[in-house]
C-alpha cells in the first residue's frame, strides 16, 4: 500500500506540471521557432490543444478520480475477457427487448445491431481495451546514480543545456526509490534543482530567455516550496531588461500555481478551498485582461487560460464554474481567433447546460442509423446521454463499465445514447462496424464545422447546443423527460440507478474497479 501510494504521489507531481504549466507551454513555442535549427534537441513541446476533445488530462491529478483511472488502466488487460462476454450479452439482451424501446418503426430497429446471423465474437468491446501507457525514452534510475547523471554539463552553451534539459526529462525513479518516500522526495528536489541551475545559466543568454524562464517555472512547479520566493523577483528583472511579455507571462503562471496549491492543500475546508480558488481564478482573467489592454497577451495566452479554467472547474462548485465561465465569455469571444470564439459560446452554454436540472431537454439528436431521437421519447424511461471520443482512452475506458450497467438495467428501463466527438474517424468506424455499443450513436462533427463556420455560435451540433467543453461529459433525463443532472460521472450514474431500479450486482472485477473509483 505504501509503494502505491508513493506511485500516485508521483504520477500526481508529474500531473501537477501538466495543470500548473498550461499557460507555460505557450514559452516553448516561442523558444521553437527561435531555435528551429535545434529542434530536434529541445524536448520541451507544446501541448496540443483541441477545444472539444479534451482528454483534461491534466485535471485528472487534482480529481479524486485519480486513483481511479491509474487502477483501470492497470486493471485493463484482466477485464478485458469479462468486457467481451458482457458485450456478447448485451446484444442477446438488448435483441429481445428492442421491441419495446420507443423510435420508428420495426424496419429501422433492425439496422441498428449486428445480423442474426454474425458471430457473436463480433459484438464485442476488443477494439476499445487501451494498452496502458508506456513512454518512450525513459530511464528510470536510482536516487544513488542521480547525482553523476544530472551534473550540470562544463560547455555553457545553449545547446549543451538544451540536451541537458532533455536528459532531465527523461529521468524517472526506479521502483526501489518509489518505494521510500523521502528517497522520493529527495530524488524530485533533485531534478528541479538542476533544472533551476540550467535556467539560471540560459537567462544569461540573450536569446535564450523564453527558454530560460520555462526552465526556471518547470523547477518551480516541481518544488514550488523551495523556488517560489526566488521565482517572486524574476518578473522584475526581467522588466528591467525590457522583456516585458516574458515578465508578464511569469505573473500569469505563479497566479496558475497559487490556483494548482490551492486545489492540492489538504488543511483548507471546502468552503474556503472554494472562495480562494474563486478569488485565484479571477485574478487570473483580470491578469489576461490587463495582458490585452498592454498588447502583451496573444491568442495562445487566452486559449491556454481557457483550458486551465476548465480544469479548475472540476475542483469549483456549480454556480462558482459559471461565474468564471461568464467572467471569461466575452473576453474569448470578441477574439478574431475562430477557437478562441468557440470557447467562449461553449462557457455560455456549458452555464445554460448546468441551469437545466428540473426542464425538460427539447431538442433532436440525429443518430448515424438516419433515426431523429428526442429525450422526450424515453418518457418512462431513464436516458444517459453521453458525450466521448474513440480519441479518449478515459471516456473509452468508461464505456465499458457504462455497457455493463447498461446490459443490468436496461430491462428495468435505462436507455443510453452515445455522441461521438470529433466527428466521422477510421476508429469510429471501426466500432461501430463491429457492433460495439447497444445504443444509438450520434456523431458531433464540431471541431469540423467550426473551422469553416463564420459564426460559431450558430452551429447547431449537440456539443455546441449543450455547451460540451470536456470529454467524457454525462447528463441524465428522467422517466419525466426532465434533466436530472447536467453533469454526472458513472458513480453518481450507478446510484441513481440503483435507487431507482434497485441494487446493481456486478462482476467480481467491476466491483474491484467500482470500489477503487
Amino acid at each position: 500500500m505504501k509503494h502505491q501510494n508513493n506511485i500516485q504521489t508521483y504520477v500526481a507531481a508529474a500531473l501537477m506540471l501538466a495543470v500548473c504549466g498550461l499557460v507555460l507551454n505557450g514559452f516553448s513555442q516561442t523558444a521553437h521557432a527561435q531555435r528551429n535549427a535545434r529542434a530536434a534537441k529541445n524536448t520541451q513541446q507544446t501541448a496540443q490543444k483541441q477545444p472539444v476533445k479534451q482528454e483534461t488530462p491534466a485535471p485528472q491529478d487534482i480529481m479524486p478520480e485519480l486513483d481511479a483511472l491509474e487502477e483501470t488502466l492497470r486493471a485493463a488487460e484482466d477485464t478485458a475477457v469479462e468486457v467481451a462476454e458482457q458485450a456478447a450479452a448485451a446484444a442477446e439482451k438488448v435483441a429481445d427487448t428492442d421491441a419495446d424501446a420507443p423510435g420508428p418503426d420495426e424496419n429501422d430497429a433492425v439496422d441498428a445491431g449486428p445480423e442474426e446471423d454474425e458471430d457473436e465474437d463480433d459484438y464485442v468491446l476488443e477494439e476499445i481495451v487501451i494498452v496502458p501507457f508506456e513512454m518512450e525514452g525513459v530511464r528510470r534510475i536510482s536516487l544513488a546514480e542521480l547525482d553523476a547523471a544530472i551534473k550540470l554539463p562544463e560547455e555553457n552553451t545553449a545547446d549543451a543545456l538544451l540536451e541537458f534539459l532533455a536528459t532531465l526529462e527523461s529521468l524517472e525513479p526506479e521502483d526501489e526509490t518509489l518505494e521510500d518516500e523521502k528517497s522520493l522526495e529527495a530524488f524530485l528536489a533533485k531534478i528541479a534543482a538542476a533544472k533551476w541551475d540550467a535556467g539560471m545559466r540560459l537567462l544569461e543568454m540573450d536569446d535564450e530567455r523564453t527558454l530560460a524562464v520555462q526552465t526556471l517555472l518547470g523547477a518551480v512547479f516541481q518544488e514550488p516550496e523551495t523556488y517560489m520566493k526566488k521565482i517572486n523577483t524574476l518578473s522584475k528583472l526581467l522588466r528591467d531588461r525590457g522583456e516585458s511579455r516574458l515578465a508578464w507571462q511569469v505573473e500569469g503562471n505563479l497566479l496558475q500555481l497559487e490556483a494548482s496549491l490551492i486545489i492540492q492543500k489538504n488543511t483548507k475546508t471546502d468552503a474556503e478551498k472554494q472562495k480562494l480558488l474563486v478569488g485565484t481564478c479571477a485574478s487570473l482573467i483580470s491578469h489576461v485582461k490587463k495582458g490585452l489592454a498592454a498588447k502583451l497577451a496573444e491568442n495562445d495566452d487566452i486559449l491556454m487560460l481557457a483550458i486551465s479554467l476548465i480544469a479548475y472547474g472540476e475542483s469549483l462548485s456549480t454556480e462558482s464554474k459559471c461565474t468564471l465561465y461568464m467572467q471569461f465569455a466575452p473576453l474569448a469571444k470578441t477574439s478574431e481567433d475562430g477557437q478562441l470564439q468557440l470557447f467562449g459560446v461553449l462557457m455560455e452554454r456549458a452555464v445554460a447546460r448546468y441551469r437545466m436540472a428540473g426542464k425538460p431537454l427539447n431538442m433532436a439528436f440525429q443518430t448515424i442509423s438516419g433515426k431523429t431521437v428526442k429525450p422526450k421519447d424515453f418518457v418512462g424511461k431513464t436516458l444517459a446521454i453521453y458525450f466521448w471520443s474513440p480519441e479518449n482512452d478515459i471516456s473509452l475506458r468508461e464505456l465499458s463499465l457504462l455497457l455493463k450497467f447498461y446490459v443490468f438495467y436496461h430491462e428495468k428501463g435505462l436507455e443510453v445514447l452515445g455522441v461521438a466527438l470529433g466527428g466521422q474517424s477510421d476508429e469510429l468506424d471501426a466500432l461501430l462496424e463491429d457492433g460495439a455499443f447497444p445504443w444509438e450513436t450520434v456523431v458531433d462533427d464540431t471541431t469540423e464545422a467550426a473551422a469553416e463556420a463564420e459564426d460559431v455560435a450558430k452551429l447547431d451540433t449537440p456539443a455546441v447546443k449543450l455547451g460540451v467543453l470536456e470529454c467524457p461529459t454525462m447528463m441524465l433525463v428522467g422517466t419525466d423527460g426532465k434533466v436530472v443532472a447536467a453533469e454526472m460521472n458513472l458513480l453518481e450514474l450507478l446510484a441513481y440507478l440503483e435507487k431507482e431500479y434497485g441494487a446493481y450486482e456486478p462482476a467480481e472485477e467491476d466491483a474491484d474497479l467500482l470500489e477503487e473509483k
